[in-house]
């Protein structure tokens, strides 16, 4: 799909959606990302490191 999410060590999910205009250098290099994904949400709320996360069939609830 359209939306990616991630979590990470600082307790908070993010939500992104993907943006066909956005183009964008690969950090320090010259190369040209193929894809470009904007923040759409911020979930904070977590009490400690987020390692996993799923969505549900049908993509409608995602769990962490």
């Amino acid at each position: 799909g359209r939306w990616f999410a991630s979590g990470s060590d600082d307790e908070i999910v993010m939500i992104w959606d993907l943006d066909p205009l956005v183009r964008g250098k690969v950090f320090g290099s010259n190369e040209v990302n193929v894809e470009g994904w904007k923040p759409v949400k911020r979930l904070p709320g977590h009490e400690s490191d987020i390692t996993n996360l799923a969505w549900a069939p049908g993509n409608r609830y995602l769990a962490s």
